[in-house]
């Protein structure tokens, strides 16, 4: 989703309890500062899954003991979720004072739903204008899921919204690459970011993968252009090669690139069945990444 319409709309920056949170807020912070928009930080409680058939042993018992076990568990089940809410209310209090102190902002709310996270952030993103989220979360950070959080792919499908995807530590953009398909969708992303605040000020440059021919050439030129008009130090070069490895060299060693592109344009059974070229440049990609919708 691309359109311009976005006063008064915030910047949902969704956090879990690892230690990606603080590179969710410094790209989250970094994002309001550009497009001067209220932050809110949102904290999802998982439900917790009910118990297995290996794990249900209620069956197996008298109507006594069957009473005073649910009775037990459901107990268990309260203090638990208690315990997560507090441990959540202390989580955000923390992270919202760090992000007031450390970037100055002065409208920072936070949110904790007990839900699952799709569902959270598709509810409340009609308030939203971009959406920031941690390539890594609790799951990945222990070893799972190939280094992306289990719910990453799944959030970004689900909302309309554009995406800034943070690699492990954020660093502040110092220029921008934009991966260019001459897709309706890139198209349309070039002119929002040409006309809006985000990249404002950052030198651009404009990667096409693919056979160097006059047809590429124009595709190249009209971005380089739409850039250039609106007062932007803009460059663009169509390189020959897969796309992910093109993308990859053309990345700044030093990991101060934001590189820009699209996100999951095929449906998650193809991705399953083929592999998702989205999820694999943002494996290879050192660096933090703004996804167009």
């Amino acid at each position: 989703m691309v359109e311009n319409n976005n006063d008064e709309l915030k910047v949902l920056a969704c956090v879990d309890q690892s230690d990606h949170a603080q590179a969710v807020a410094d790209g989250a912070a970094w994002v309001c500062a550009r497009l001067k928009a209220p932050l809110e930080f949102l904290h999802v409680i998982e439900r917790h899954q009910p118990l297995g058939p290996g794990q249900d042993h209620s069956g197996t018992l008298g109507v006594n003991a069957q009473e005073s076990l649910m009775a037990r568990i459901a107990e268990e089940e309260g203090e638990r979720s208690k315990l997560e809410r507090e441990h959540g209310r202390e989580f955000l209090a923390r992270l919202r004072e760090y992000t007031t102190t450390t970037h100055g902002l002065d409208q920072v709310d936070v949110r904790q739903r007990h839900d699952d996270l799709e569902a959270s952030v598709t509810d409340l993103q009609p308030g939203v204008q971009m959406v920031v989220l941690g390539r890594r979360g609790r799951s990945a950070q222990a070893g799972k899921h190939g280094g992306m959080g289990s719910h990453f792919e799944w959030v970004v499908r689900a909302v309309e919204k554009n995406v800034l995807a943070v690699h492990d530590r954020f660093v502040v953009p110092q220029r921008a690459v934009i991966a260019f398909d001459d897709s309706s969708r890139m198209r349309k992303a070039v002119e929002w970011l040409a006309q809006g605040e985000l990249l404002k000020g950052l030198p651009v440059e404009i990667i096409l993968s693919g056979k160097p021919d006059a047809k590429s050439h124009l595709q190249v030129d009209w971005a380089v252009k739409v850039f250039a008009d609106a007062g932007y130090e803009a460059s663009g070069e169509v390189r020959p090669g897969d796309p992910e490895d093109v993308v990859i060299k053309a990345l700044s060693p030093e990991g101060n690139d934001l590189l820009v592109m699209g996100a999951y344009s095929h449906s998650p059974l193809r991705s399953w069945l083929f592999g998702s070229k989205t999820s694999g440049l943002l494996k290879a990609a050192p660096v933090s990444a703004l996804l167009m919708r």
